[in-house]
């Protein structure tokens, strides 16, 4: 039983979700789809997210678990222990009114109607993640080693015009979808040639459940409440990732890297008692520069996404798949770094870039490579013809690690 409104007060599931963390996946059951972008379940590291997602020739750490493995052979310290809280929501205000509807002793009907009239015909998400790493890195040995364990909910309530007559009627529908993903990640590299060339693998566990359901205007107006069963779906799979990294000697003084990388490979199927979903394997290429003047670190970065194109997105609408632009497969970010740290972050740091061509931007301070706060603005293209053109989200980071 998932009750999202009880007696005129929103419970702790939807408090819980509607302050923290998510997927950046549009409000579409993936029940509905032929294949999924299981990359976009995971790949949700906020210092990529702020620099485009164009993290493959920069990834390094426990980000290289999620990215490219190969980065987890390019580290300072020996061990590196993490813990972290990621929190998202893609609009602000809309928490603060549904806080103030449902946090009183009863909602009228009038209430109500201005209430479901703002939001009618938007979609709004809220989600958390925890995230556990411990990165080893062998110098001597020239190898690097990673295991994370992630979990992240997410809760997305659409406001649905069925009646499609842009206003608001008892017929149109308010759809609520619970998700929740557990996923492991263990990760070997190791450096050849001088450590000019990295390579890396990881085997990820991947488990993921939904819970879609929907209520209709006229019951919420009638009770003023929400009280709904919904039963979830939960897919696995374990699929493999390859990478490399590149040091280019012709690029040696600004520091340039090449990386190529192959996610899911030979394609992941996620597996239900009901049924399957398919996910293709996802080939990456990008390069990156890292000039350093003094204690500033300068990065930049630029990653295409599937160069085979066979990721193909799903309209729920015209019931057809369809292939993502060049542009809607290009990343690029920035990094400006002030103090670089022994975990391969700065004391200081400002980022921004282009994901899919919409802009991105954040920050984040790391105290003695101990209390790391990371900010980011990030906006997503939903990818499928007919959809709304980009997802906007802002997310806030947590964590507490030691090096050593």
């Amino acid at each position: 039983m998932v009750r999202l409104f009880n007696g005129g007060r929103f419970t702790a599931a939807v408090l819980i979700g509607g302050v923290i963390w998510g997927l950046g996946l549009p409000a579409v059951s993936l029940g509905q789809t032929h294949q999924v972008p299981l990359t976009q379940l995971y790949q949700t590291d906020i210092r990529a997210m702020a620099m485009g997602n164009a993290y493959g020739p920069v990834a390094r750490g426990e980000g290289a678990l999620l990215y490219n493995p190969a980065g987890l052979a390019q580290f300072d310290a020996d061990v590196k222990l993490e813990a972290s809280l990621a929190a998202e929501s893609g609009s602000i205000p809309f928490l603060q009114d549904t806080f103030a509807l449902f946090g009183g002793p009863g909602v009228s009907s009038p209430t109500m109607v201005k209430y479901l009239t703002k939001y009618h015909g938007t979609i709004q998400d809220f989600r958390y993640q925890t995230f556990h790493s411990i990165v080893i890195n062998l110098a001597k040995f020239y190898s690097g080693f990673g295991y994370a364990t992630m979990t992240n909910k997410r809760y997305s309530l659409q406001f649905q015009d069925t009646v499609a007559n842009g206003t608001v009627d008892p017929g149109d529908t308010l759809i609520w979808n619970e998700t929740y993903l557990s996923a492991q990640f263990v990760g070997g590299a190791l450096a050849l040639w001088d450590g000019k060339l990295l390579m890396g693998a990881t085997q990820k566990q991947i488990s993921y459940e939904e819970k879609p359901t929907a209520v209709t205007y006229a019951s919420l107006l009638a009770s003023g409440s929400l009280s709904t069963t919904a039963v979830g779906t939960t897919y696995q799979t374990k699929p493999r990732d390859l990478g490399m990294l590149y040091r280019m000697e012709a690029f040696s003084s600004l520091r340039g890297m090449w990386s190529l990388t192959a996610l899911n490979l030979g394609g992941a199927t996620l597996t239900s008692p009901t049924g399957n979903l398919n996910s293709p394997l996802m080939v990456n290429t990008g390069l990156s520069f890292a000039p350093k003047f003094g204690p500033l670190e300068l990065i930049l970065a630029g990653e295409v996404e599937d160069i085979l194109d066979a990721g193909r997105v799903w309209n729920p609408v015209l019931l057809k798949g369809f292939n993502r632009s060049l542009a809607q497969r290009t990343h690029y970010g920035a990094e400006l770094g002030l103090f670089q740290t022994t975990t391969g972050n700065h004391i200081f740091s400002v980022r921004g870039g282009y994901n899919r061509g919409l802009p991105v931007y954040g920050a984040e301070i790391n105290l003695f490579s101990v209390l790391r706060v990371a900010y980011v603005h990030f906006q997503d293209d939903w990818g499928y013809k007919g959809a709304p053109a980009r997802t906007k989200t802002t997310a806030l980071h947590v964590g507490i690690g030691f090096g050593f």
